[in-house]
């Protein structure tokens, strides 16, 4: 009949029969004829309830470490270094370039650079190790060339650049690049600043806008006898 009784009834006051059960939370015993027997057994059943509360306290304070240490663990892995851009059986290349919105025709570029890449491939890579190749479509829009860029290079692991269109764009990422090291061949833009000053991971192929248009001129005047010239910029 008394079985449980110190957990479901501890600190009450309960009537059974002619006896009357006075339950104190610091004794734990029944005060009735029969007390030192009945106080030995409530202490007891005190005991396995403080014992199960102790239990209950220790899961608790060990998931709960168990979680702290999977959000350390996540924040680690976030925090990690990108991948290293290659591996024996890989050579991870990227491009951006505008395959939608207005400058859309531009986009043939990164489009043109994989008929090479497979070619590459085809023939056995490159010390035996293929190429991959990611194309990123930034709509000609700086912020977006900036996002994509980031992407290939912290979760894909891009090993180098090639190409990517604009000015603008390539200006949105040339100092990230080179803060993070990574190969960047040919922008398809000519600006001065992807030559001035020296970036040891930047290599610019294109003449310089200035010196096209220097040269232009010159035959323009001279060989065409033209003394009107119009001129388009964005």
């Amino acid at each position: 009949m008394y079985k449980g009784l110190g957990a479901s009834l501890l600190g009450k006051e309960v009537i059974e029969g002619a006896f009357t059960f006075g339950f104190g939370r610091r004794s734990g015993c029944i005060f009735d004829n029969n007390r030192d027997i009945r106080c030995r057994y409530i202490q007891r059943n005190q005991m396995i309830i403080e014992k199960e509360e102790a239990m209950k306290f220790r899961n608790k304070a060990f998931f709960s470490c168990i979680a702290v240490l999977a959000v350390l663990s996540i924040a680690n892995v976030t925090q990690a270094a990108p991948p290293v851009g290659f591996d024996d059986n890989e050579i991870r290349i990227g491009q951006w370039g505008p395959q939608t919105g207005p400058a859309a025709p531009w986009g043939s570029v990164a489009r043109g650079s994989k008929l090479l890449f497979d070619i590459v491939n085809e023939e056995g890579g490159i010390h035996g190790r293929k190429i991959k190749y990611f194309i990123r479509d930034d709509m000609y829009n700086p912020a977006q060339t900036a996002a994509v860029v980031k992407e290939l290079v912290e979760r894909q692991g891009i090993f180098a650049f090639i190409g990517g269109v604009g000015s603008a764009t390539g200006m949105a990422v040339k100092d990230y690049l080179a803060a993070n090291k990574i190969v960047w061949v040919s922008p398809s833009a000519a600006d001065k600043d992807f030559t001035q000053p020296l970036n040891p991971y930047l290599f610019a192929q294109y003449p310089l806008y200035k010196d096209e248009a220097n040269i232009l001129a010159k035959y323009i005047v001279e060989k065409l006898k033209t003394k009107k010239i119009g001129m388009l910029y964005q």
